[in-house]
């Protein structure tokens, strides 16, 4: 059985800095790289939609051709006459560490609940997806009103027994504050299957100082992955046995993009398909040492196994 995967949320412009000043023009998003990451793993095992807007324009037109060339199902994605991707720059550190800005206060992606899909796409992202993934950025995008139908959404699939990962992703910048971000991610993890959390993300957002703190927090929730880096991740939930699965140590560090969105489709990828948690999460480590050996958000398709 084809399994259905529903990965909503955003995909931008990706300017990198190369040599002499000079930049490469790709795309990325947490949610599309997951999306994209997630469909080489499987391959045709999943029917992978990519849930997004785009704007009319050319660069709208090139973006979505590359994502059907990707091999994502596009029925979802709706076109904007008057809106636009966003767009965002990478500067790289020597350590392969990375710093962005971004351009996506109006972008067409934002406005996917309020301009775009219409009442029978909604109902059709409603109930017709096994697994469906959304992040952090996925709500801090939309305007409130929006967040509120996304999280019903989302409620609703769970309701009838589908499969929700989130992954917390917090990015200060694009949230008006603290307290409003915690609302909304709490709200989610009420009826969150899979938690794919960073250790500092949810350091910074909800104050947790140690990785046990979390698991505490997050007990309730079935499946909990604190992705920490070169530390490997941890383990627990409710369904899940707490233990601690190390990276695979990578001496040269090209670039971290996109590192945990790639752990995100490889573990969902392994669980999907009935690995256990403990080698989905060995699989996200393998696949995230991987991408940080490039440049950019998504690797090229050879690079994978």
């Amino acid at each position: 059985m084809t399994i259905k995967v529903a990965c909503i949320g955003e995909c931008m412009a990706e300017l990198s800095e190369t040599e002499g000043d000079r930049c490469t023009l790709s795309m990325g998003g947490d949610t599309y790289n997951t999306a994209v990451y997630l469909k080489r793993c499987m391959g045709s095992r999943a029917d992978v939609s990519f849930i997004s807007a785009l704007g009319a324009d050319g660069l709208s037109n090139r973006m979505l051709q590359q994502w059907q060339d990707e091999g994502l199902n596009c029925d979802l994605v709706t076109q904007i006459a008057d809106k636009q991707p966003g767009l965002y720059s990478i500067q790289l550190t020597p350590e392969g560490e990375r710093s962005f800005c971004y351009w996506r206060n109006d972008s067409a992606a934002r406005s996917l609940f309020s301009q775009g899909l219409s009442l029978k796409q909604l109902l059709t992202l409603q109930t017709s997806f096994d697994l469906y993934f959304i992040s952090g950025i996925s709500l801090a995008i939309l305007d409130p009103a929006s967040r509120k139908l996304l999280v019903y959404l989302m409620a609703q699939a769970h309701q009838r027994g589908a499969t929700i990962a989130f992954d917390s992703n917090y990015r200060p910048m694009i949230w008006e504050s603290e307290v409003t971000a915690r609302h909304w991610i709490n709200e989610v993890l009420q009826f969150v299957d899979i938690a794919l959390v960073s250790f500092d993300d949810e350091k910074k957002l909800f104050g947790d100082k140690k990785t046990e703190q979390m698991l505490s927090r997050l007990k309730t929730t079935k499946e909990v992955v604190v992705k920490q880096g070169e530390n490997g991740c941890h383990l627990g939930g409710t369904l899940t046995k707490n233990s601690t699965v190390p990276a695979k140590q990578i001496k040269e560090v090209i670039d971290t993009t996109a590192a945990g969105d790639a752990f995100n489709s490889a573990y969902l990828a392994a669980r999907m398909m009935n690995q256990s948690p403990l080698q989905a999460a060995r699989n996200g480590n393998r696949l995230a040492a991987k991408v940080i050996r490039h440049k950019g958000a998504i690797i090229p398709a050879e690079q994978m196994e």
